[in-house]
């Protein structure tokens, strides 16, 4: 990959964030050739992240199609703990944690839509994780208490905090965001709401945390003041003999908190294998 933003960190004024700029205005001043916007500034894991980013401690942040500009914008953020702040890593979130096995009648009636498909997508893990109550199991839920999931995508406008302890505020305009699924449960007596972002075909890996603050900032004006919202990561590992769940129940937040992607902290892990 070519060193597509050296030149956004050599004019950065500051050593602590570059302000948006359309990604596409960014390569047309600078005579850089890029193809497939989304491969730069829409950062999924670490590992996609651009080298030249990772040498300077910098995370892209993707903040939508501002009208009075050409194409999405993009921004810079100077990590503080070499990117803990801004990713979730699994080989320190699952270190340590024993798998907990079950094992499922895949002659019920409730797994033989998932037996029939040869190739399960994300959503489809997660559904299947609700089924077999591997999700109400990992997340310590009250018994039966889950409603039926919802998946979502749209543009969104939103403000953008990337971190707690700065006051800089970035407006995400018109976005496009996914949400993997959605779903209410309770948890000692309280009501919750759950967004999960599930991913699935490579693990070890990570996931940006604004994969999860980003739904969190599109959903919260329709949230009831009496929910919490607690996002979800969830890792899915298949093999010939199990299907690997791993889940990292994230801190809760209300829907009156200024949230800021920083503030996302893994507060409880779990690995729960099927046998097939």
């Amino acid at each position: 990959m070519a060193q597509i933003f050296q030149e956004a960190i050599n004019t950065m004024t500051t050593d602590e964030y570059r302000e948006p700029q359309s990604f596409l205005e960014y390569l047309k001043q600078n005579n850089i050739t890029a193809k497939n916007t989304a491969n730069y500034i829409s950062i999924q894991t670490y590992e996609q992240l651009a080298p030249e980013l990772k040498e300077h401690q910098l995370m892209v942040f993707r903040l939508g199609a501002n009208k009075q500009t050409k194409g999405t914008s993009f921004a810079l953020m100077k990590t503080d703990n070499d990117f803990h702040d801004f990713f979730l890593f699994d080989e320190v979130i699952f270190q340590d944690i024993d798998p907990i096995t079950l094992e499922l009648d895949w002659k019920d009636e409730k797994y033989i839509s998932f037996s029939t498909i040869a190739k399960l997508t994300e959503t489809s893990f997660v559904n299947l994780a609700l089924a077999s109550k591997v999700l109400e199991k990992a997340l310590s839920l009250d018994t039966n208490t889950i409603s039926i999931p919802v998946t979502g995508r749209g543009n969104y406008t939103f403000q953008v905090k990337p971190k707690e302890q700065k006051d800089i505020i970035w407006k995400h305009t018109t976005g496009q965001v996914e949400i993997d699924s959605i779903f209410v449960g309770n948890k000692n007596g309280e009501k919750h709401l759950f967004i999960v972002e599930a991913k699935s075909g490579k693990f070890p890996s990570s996931l940006a945390k604004h994969k999860l603050m980003y739904p969190i900032y599109a959903i919260i004006p329709n949230v009831p003041k009496d929910y919490k919202i607690t996002p979800v990561y969830m890792n899915v590992k298949e093999t010939q003999e199990f299907i690997t769940f791993y889940i990292a129940e994230c801190n809760s937040f209300r829907t009156t908190q200024k949230l800021s992607i920083d503030s996302i902290e893994v507060k409880n892990a779990s690995i729960i294998q099927i046998k097939k």
